[in-house]
Formats: structure tokens, sequence, C-alpha cells
């Protein structure tokens, strides 16, 4: 049994003896052979390659993480579903995917057509105009033929153009799945919406006022989401009516034209008029008077009186201030004339001839005052037999007498004219 056991050095033993440590046996290390030699090399080699590449492997995942922002977009960096950068232009760094994720955001203005409420048309029909298309049928195709529904239950094609811009890449990364098709539902919303809410002759007519209504309800629906999209403009390039009801509409339309004309013709012939009567303080005048129909006190009314007098005596032209600036002369006159009279009747009064004979100066003044109505034109005069008869008198004017004042007042018209 002893044979078996391993050869062990005398010398070290009784050395490691004295000291009193236990030691392991060393290995004795066999030289390989070529084979194995040039296969353990190669191992190595090996390994040596393999941690380059490794080291190579890394430092290209890490400058894959390197990008560029251009200047008209911002780059959203998200890190397991959550917003941690907000690039701007310039050369950016963001951990490779999966650890962050780089979202493109295009900050310039951007344009979408909306054809939903617009007629279906073949290429060839689109170099038309619309005015020489016939329909195709009767009545409209709901599978192909857009429309809107008016507030007084009619039917109107429209178009829509839109140019919006993100304002806020954050909200719009969080909360829009699909930019197109938010943009077309808001659209749609709020296009039938306001059409509800609109004429057809709006729609028609005034078609960029109903656009400009468009665009602030569905801007409103757009921030209740926030969207993080701006409406910049929404225009409203093309309107038509039904070409199933081509004939009515031209009846229609040229009724309103017919309309409009006589409504335009009433009012030039009104300022024509007004004019000539009081110049331009008839606008004055005019609201004046609405004015006075407002007004329920008074005293209110006594103001508006007032100033629509001012108005008439320190503004108005034409006929009426004519009128009173002649009937201001005259008035003057006759106060003048009644100054003047009163002076000589007082000078009469105070007169010796008068103290001496008063009778025979009153039938001087008493018939010197006939004579001068008598004068006046357009006094009828009726001869009373003398006596105590009984008279009847039939108070008609002369007819002579109506014959040349009616001449008399043509000629005066004619000769101011």
């Amino acid at each position: 049994m002893d044979d078996h056991k391993p050869h062990v050095d005398d010398s070290h033993a009784g050395h490691d003896g004295c000291c009193g440590h236990d030691h392991a046996l060393n290995v004795i290390e066999e030289p390989l052979d070529p084979a194995s030699q040039s296969l353990s090399d190669a191992l190595k080699a090996s390994f040596r390659v393999l941690k380059v590449i490794m080291l190579v492997l890394v430092v290209l995942f890490l400058l894959s993480g390197v990008f560029s922002v251009g200047t008209d977009e911002r780059v959203i960096v998200q890190r397991f579903g959550e917003i941690r950068h907000n690039y701007g232009p310039g050369l950016r760094f963001a951990w490779p995917y999966p650890i962050d994720e780089k979202i493109r955001v295009r900050m310039s203005p951007k344009e979408f057509e909306l054809n939903s409420f617009w007629i279906n048309l073949s290429e060839s029909e689109k170099l038309k105009p619309l005015s020489d298309l016939d329909p195709r049928s009767m009545t409209l195709d709901p599978a192909k033929d857009g429309a809107l529904l008016t507030g007084d239950h009619g039917i109107m094609h429209l178009q829509l153009v839109a140019r919006y811009e993100i304002t806020s890449p954050e909200k719009f990364v969080q909360n829009v799945s699909s930019e197109e098709s938010l943009i077309r539902s808001v659209l749609e919303n709020a296009a039938i919406a306001e059409a509800a809410r609109s004429t057809i002759d709006e729609l028609w007519k005034g078609k960029e006022e109903v656009a400009s209504r468009i665009r602030a309800r569905a801007q409103d629906a757009l921030d209740l989401i926030e969207s993080g999209i701006t409406l910049v403009d929404l225009t409203a390039p093309k309107s038509y009516y039904p070409l199933q009801t081509k004939d009515a509409f031209i009846n229609v339309s040229t009724a309103e034209q017919t309309k409009r004309d006589s409504i335009q013709g009433a009012l030039s012939e009104q300022a024509k008029k007004l004019n000539g009567v009081a110049g331009e303080a008839w606008k004055k005048l005019h609201e004046q008077i609405g004015l006075l129909d407002q007004k329920l006190e008074a005293a209110q009314r006594q103001a508006v009186i007032a100033e629509i007098n001012r108005i008439l005596v320190e503004e108005a032209q034409g006929e009426a201030g004519g009128r009173i600036r002649m009937a201001q002369s005259h008035k003057q006159e006759i106060i003048n004339r009644a100054e003047a009279e009163k002076q000589l009747f007082e000078a009469v009064l105070t007169a010796p001839e008068y103290q001496k004979n008063k009778e025979l100066i009153r039938q001087r003044l008493r018939q010197r005052a006939i004579s001068e109505l008598f004068a006046q034109s357009g006094v009828s005069k009726w001869l009373m037999p003398a006596g105590d008869k009984q008279v009847m008198l039939w108070f008609n004017k002369d007819p002579v007498q109506a014959r040349e004042a009616e001449r008399a007042a043509l000629k005066s018209k004619t000769e101011k004219k």
C-alpha cells in the first residue's frame, strides 16, 4: 500500500516540520505539445479581438445617441414613456433606443385641405367651371358627395383649407396620436356646428366669416384636449350649391340681387333727397329723431328736441336750412317793423297834435291800417250793402284770385330754380 503514496522531498518536509506550517504540494506542469500550444495561443488572440470588438460596439452604441436637430423642428426625448428633454436646433445627445426614444416634431406651418363637404368630382370635371357641370343624378349621394345642412334647412357644399402649426411640442407628443385625423375631426365637427347656425346666404356670400367662426370653434376643441396645435388661419376658397338645385338657386339669387338693387336705389334716393333738404346735417337729425322715439321722460324728450332745433338752425343746409334762415330773416323784419310801429305809435301819443284832436288821429291811423290790410295779396274783400238787411256770406275764395295766387307761386318757384 505504501508503494502508492506520493514521493515527498525530505528536505522540504524537515524544514516544514521545524516551522510547524502545512504547504500545498507543488504541481508539476508538463510542457504542452505543439498542437495544444497553438490552440491556446489562438484562443488568447481571439479573446483579445473579441474585447476590442466589444469596446468598439460600446463606443458605436454611445455614438448612435448623437443626433442633429433642424432649424424648423424640435426633438422630444422620452425615457420609458416620460418626457425628459425638448431639444431645439443643434447637435444633441440621448441614450440610444430602447432607453430613450426620439420624436421629431416639425414646427413650421402646415396646410390641410378639407374636402369632406365638397362635391365629388372626377379629374376631368375639376378642370371645368362648376357652372358648366350637370348633376350625375337627381339626388345627392351621401357616400360620395359631402354637404353641410344650414340653419335655414338648406344644403351647401364647402371647401376649407387650414394652416396650422405646433406651438407646444410636449403637449403634442403626449396627447396627439394621429395629427391629420385630429385636424380633420375637429374641423368637421366645427363646420357642422357652425353651418347649423348659419344660412345658405352666409355660406354662399359670407363664407370667409363662417370660416372664421369655424376656426374659433375648432381651436377651442384643440385647446380643450391640450393638443399643442394652433390654427393660424382657416379659409373657405370655395362654396357652392348642390348641382341638382341649379335653376332654383339662380332664380333665388336673381331675386335677391333685385332686392338689393332696389334697396340700394331707395337708400341712394333717400340720401339725395335728404341732402337736398338738410345737407349733411340730415344724418344727425335722423339719429336724434330715432333717440326721440326712445325717450319716455319729458325732460329727456325736451333735451332731444332742443338738439334737433339747434342742428336745424346751426348746421342744416339745403331747402330746410334756406327756409329756416329765410324765416329768421323774416322774423327779424317783423320784429323791426313792430318796433318801428311801436315807436311811431308812442311818438303819436306824445305829440301835441294828438292831444289837440285825438279822434282825427285815430281815424287816420285806422284808415291807414285798413289800406295796408287790403293791399296784402290773398286778401278777399266783400262789399256789404248799407242798412239793416240780412246778408248771407259764403266764405269761399275768389276763383280769379286763387288762380292768380297759384300762378304767382309757380312763377316764384321757377325763378328760384
